[in-house]
């Protein structure tokens, strides 16, 4: 089994020899170190060079004669990974010695297992720990973990994703299926979309150890096409509207995608897949009665009604927390 890392840079040179150190003390070495570089302007790409010279494995740099963003050097970097294996990382992380040793024992344990994560420790810049898990900062619980090991992961994935880039790994062979990643569709970046779909055609094993020191530090982008000047009360149903139509875009292209896959598997993959394609599509029904119910104050009341009978609040949402939530947005 032959492991690839898939390594995006852009202007990392502040934490970036960090992370490559870090893949020198694994305990299970990498095959190959693939980076792509996304026209740097620091000494990113001559840290890569020398770190390449000293490593005993592999490392081919791409720089990127264009900026194609996050999402897009991603799909470059894995389209070129020729391990079996290709696990993620951002050049601003620190890994645990033992990561590669975890995540090849846990996909050697079930040839079925398609992705695999784990947990990491939120770091300052300074690698100081912050005293919380990522699992932790975003609810992922025991129940929520269990749900993902048994296969009924997906809603929880849907509703936010716990599976952060640095901390998977996935098989090679399912290439096909990830790529081209979409970059049209709002909130929705390589790691989610891999999460996603990998969720729909393989079995998940999740490492339950902080097997990556997370680090947080200024830089993350932020948008709202909100005005401060709009009412509050506006500004909040249009959030909300907004939020609930990225959603309807990511499972309507999620499923475009899945449709695809089912359709070039033949009858037997369709018919095992036909109980998720009915849930995609009852979700999307959901997500399109919230919209209506935001656009409408006076819609709203009879939809939420409608809505209830169909157990899809109690199914999709958070129960009667989110009927009581439409029923107050309803009103402003």
């Amino acid at each position: 089994m032959k492991i690839s890392i898939a390594l995006c840079t852009y202007n990392g040179e502040k934490f970036l020899t960090e992370q490559v150190n870090s893949y020198l003390t694994q305990t299970r070495l990498p095959d190959e170190v693939v980076v792509c570089d996304d026209c740097s302007r620091d000494k990113t790409v001559k840290i890569i060079r020398d770190f390449a010279a000293r490593a005993p494995f592999l490392v081919r740099l791409y720089a990127n004669k264009t900026n194609l963003r996050s999402t897009k050097n991603f799909e470059k970097a894995i389209s070129l990974c020729e391990g079996d294996i290709i696990v993620l990382s951002d050049q601003d992380d620190v890994w645990h010695k033992n990561k590669l040793e975890k995540f090849t024992a846990a996909f050697e344990t079930d040839e079925q297992v398609g992705l695999v994560f784990c947990d990491g420790e939120l770091v300052d810049e300074n690698l100081i720990s912050l005293n919380i898990s990522a699992w932790q900062a975003r609810g992922f619980d025991k129940k929520k973990q269990n749900l993902v090991k048994n296969g009924d992961g997906l809603a929880i994935i849907l509703n936010s994703n716990v599976i952060t880039g640095c901390m998977m790994a996935f098989r090679a062979k399912y290439k096909d299926l990830l790529l081209p990643i979409p970059n049209d569709i709002q909130d929705v970046i390589h790691d989610y979309w891999i999460a996603l779909l990998m969720l729909t055609v393989a079995k998940v094993n999740i490492i339950p150890e902080k097997l990556v020191k997370y680090r947080q530090h200024s830089g993350q982008q932020l948008g709202m096409s909100v005005t401060t000047k709009t009412p509050e009360s506006l500004r909040e149903k249009i959030a909300i509207k907004q939020d609930f139509q990225s959603q309807q875009l990511r499972l309507e292209d999620f499923k475009k995608r899945l449709n695809d896959r089912i359709t070039a598997q033949g009858e037997n993959y369709q018919n095992n897949k036909k109980d998720l394609l009915n849930e995609l599509n009852e979700r999307l029904c959901h997500t399109q009665v919230r919209i209506k119910i935001a656009e409408s104050r006076k819609l709203g009341a009879p939809l939420i009604i409608k809505e209830l009978f169909t157990l899809r609040y109690h199914r999709y949402s958070n129960g009667w927390r989110s009927v009581v939530k439409d029923l107050l947005l309803s009103l402003k």
